[in-house]
């Protein structure tokens, strides 16, 4: 597993190698990010965003032949426990129907939906 803070430009240019379907990539001000990578199998992207110390979930994908075998749990929980380390009070991302039953079993709660991107907004806070 690589674990570093990278630029918005690397994550662009992650996504056009691998070309995943429906990845949205939200560009964003000021923090880089930190990739977590599994053997090139996927990828989880997280930001630090404000003042607030949130860990901002960017980007979560993996590969279609390695679907259904825990490995977006496991980069998430990773991403949870970086941010964690960090100093955030809390985690939030837009899950998409795909993904929001995943966040939700790591504890993460609806805290509103965008109609637009079809994407719930969720939200969890650390003890």
């Amino acid at each position: 597993m690589m674990l570093r803070e990278v630029t918005h430009e690397f994550i662009l240019q992650l996504a056009r190698d691998w070309r995943p379907e429906g990845l949205i990539l939200t560009p964003t001000k000021g923090p880089c990010y930190w990739y977590v990578e599994k053997e090139r199998r996927g990828f989880c992207c997280i930001a630090v965003v404000g003042k607030q110390r949130i860990a901002r979930s960017r980007s979560l994908f993996v590969h279609v032949d390695h679907r259904r075998q825990g490995l977006a749990r496991l980069m998430v929980a990773e991403c949870m426990d970086l941010a964690a380390g960090m100093g955030c009070r809390a985690m939030d991302a837009h899950a998409n129907p795909n993904s929001l039953h995943l966040y939700e079993t790591l504890g993460f709660a609806p805290v509103g939906h965008n109609s637009k991107l079809n994407t719930t907004h969720v939200f969890k806070a650390f003890k």
